[in-house]
Order: structure tokens, then C-alpha cells, then sequence
């Protein structure tokens, strides 16, 4: 915990700081710059499981796999996001997604709208996760509809 002690806040540059209120409340946010290790250190040092997402690497008519599963004994189909599973399997534990958008189609980056407004995944709304959004290039220009939604954005220095 030494990372986030008044002494080290106090010192840190704002983009720490922006992101030590993040965690501290569980805030939606954007990081513009490539925040290294420091974002996966600082969340998991405050209790979080980090899941971390290349959106590049997801499928932006889907944002998940399809998968048959049976409803009352009928085979039907669902779209099953893999990296939520610890989510819904461990309702107690606190976790922060982080999807990296840099080289991310910009529909995938708009299908995480229903996750980023209503923290709604599969259907479901656990009220154990908030989402950071990285994009390590810092002056690349994200076309997404999403960032309005967004609560902070911390310019990484």
C-alpha cells in the first residue's frame, strides 16, 4: 500500500493521483498514454482482479463467443464472453476490466456501451467490476460514442 500513502500522493504527478480517485471509488475511466505496469500494480494493491482485454483481438459484431446452451431442455444460442467468467464466478471479489482500445475496430469499442453505461455483461448487471479503458498511443484519436460516457479521463504523463 505504500504506492498510494499521503506522503506518495502527495508527491505523485496528476495522472497517479487521477487514477488513485478511480480505484479508490470504482470510477469508469480512460487512460490516453501507456500507463506500464502501474495501473495493474496500483488496482490489485487496493483488492482488485485485473482482467485485462485487447479489444483488437475481439470480434466487434459479437464482443464474445457463440455458444449453444439449453434453456428448459431446448438447445438455443447465447453469446458467451469468456473473460466476465470470474466476474460471475466470484460475486465477492472487486474487479477492474481494462480494455486496451489503441488498435481496437472502432464498433468493438462502441459495442462495450451497454458494459461502460449500465455495467451490463451478458444480459446480466454484477455490481462487482467498473472498466478502465487504456490507449497507450497518447495522442491517437479514438472515433467511439462511447468515450461521452466515460467519467475521467487522466492524461498519462
Amino acid at each position: 500500500m505504500a504506492l498510494f500513502s499521503k506522503k506518495n500522493l502527495a508527491k505523485a504527478p496528476k495522472c497517479l493521483k487521477d487514477l488513485d480517485i478511480c480505484l479508490r471509488s470504482g470510477i469508469d475511466f480512460l487512460i490516453m498514454g501507456d500507463p506500464g505496469d502501474e495501473l495493474i500494480v496500483s488496482a490489485e494493491l487496493l483488492g482488485y482482479q485485473v482482467i485485462p482485454v485487447q479489444l483488437c483481438n475481439i470480434n466487434p459484431d459479437l464482443i464474445g463467443t457463440r455458444v449453444i446452451v439449453n434453456v428448459s431442455g431446448a438447445p438455443c444460442a447465447s453469446y458467451h464472453v469468456a473473460w466476465a467468467d470470474p466476474i460471475f464466478d466470484h460475486p465477492n471479489q472487486k474487479f477492474l476490466v481494462v480494455f486496451y482500445i489503441e488498435d481496437a475496430d472502432p464498433r468493438a469499442i462502441d459495442a462495450l456501451k451497454p458494459i461502460i453505461e449500465d455495467h451490463e455483461i451478458q444480459g446480466k448487471t454484477p455490481n462487482n467490476f467498473f472498466v478502465g479503458l487504456v490507449c497507450r498511443e497518447p495522442n491517437k484519436i479514438i472515433q467511439s460514442t462511447i468515450l461521452p460516457l466515460i467519467k475521467l479521463q487522466i492524461d498519462w504523463c
